[in-house]
């Protein structure tokens, strides 16, 4: 039993002090709803819907894609993305293979960029159509190499799919849907990944300076979800599970939007 803490008369009356947190890395929690519920909806954008196992059959693909090019255990990749289907894809994957997530904002410029990826290390970058002269700038001063490019709306019923012709992409670029196209492969990839190893960078504010780099681990990610999940208990309870729909405003780039937002809402 933990120790009363004065912070505690603050909780309410059905929310724990304290709880054991499950040793798991943090994408392996997207396998207990594709398990439990795997034809429910795990996202809904502009009206597409993908549920919990066509998420998980993509993120495998994915991170299978990905060690076909070399990405590793310990890489760091870039998410330069907002919030949308491919997120949550390339997320879930990198993790998957045991590689350091880096969130960038979008809204980023070209130094700001070289800044945050020379810190740390970027070999891989996913990013989109819209902000394309933005890393074009940045490919010149730094050297990435692989860089994953999507559109938007690639993954909306109905307004088609963009190609690496139609988006122009630079030759040693890869195409997102491609990339995905050209693996099946949706078995788990053979690398143990540990609760104590790093999952993500996630770079302050900068309100006191230059923006630095707080490297979290899949332990850190799995607890702060967890505090959230049951922060969230006491009234969500009386939503039945199969009308409970969190509404993504917050940046996944952002950690109170990837935590709060993303890995609880699963």
């Amino acid at each position: 039993m933990m120790e009363a803490r004065a912070w505690h008369r603050h909780y309410d009356y059905n929310v724990p002090t304290t709880i054991r947190y499950p040793r798991l890395a943090l994408h392996e929690l997207l396998g207990i709803p594709a398990n439990a519920y795997p034809d429910k909806p795990a996202l809904v954008f502009y009206g597409t819907e993908m549920s919990f196992w066509e998420l998980r059959e993509l993120v495998l693909r994915m991170a299978n894609a990905l060690g076909r090019l070399g990405v590793k255990k310990g890489d760091r990749v870039g998410m330069h993305l907002p919030n949308c289907p491919q997120y949550l894809i390339a997320n879930y994957a990198a993790l998957s293979l045991g590689a350091i997530v880096v969130n960038l904002n979008p809204m980023y410029t070209p130094d700001e960029l070289k800044l945050m990826t020379g810190k740390t290390g970027v070999t891989t970058l996913f990013t989109f159509d819209m902000v394309l002269p933005n890393i074009r700038a940045l490919c010149r001063s730094v050297e990435i190499p692989r860089v994953i490019v999507t559109k938007v709306t690639d993954f909306i019923k109905g307004l088609g799919r963009s190609t690496r012709d139609s988006l122009e992409l630079e030759p040693q670029w890869h195409h997102f849907s491609e990339l995905l196209d050209s693996c099946t492969d949706t078995r788990r990839p053979r690398v143990q990944v540990n609760p104590e190893d790093p999952g993500m960078i996630q770079f302050t504010g900068g309100t006191t300076g230059v923006p630095k780099g707080a490297v979290l681990t899949h332990a850190n990610l799995v607890a702060a979800t967890f505090q959230c999940a049951l922060w969230g208990s006491p009234t969500i309870q009386y939503t039945p599970p199969e009308r409970r729909n969190v509404l993504a405003l917050l940046p996944f780039f952002h950690v109170y939007g990837n935590i709060v937002v993303m890995n609880w809402a699963l």
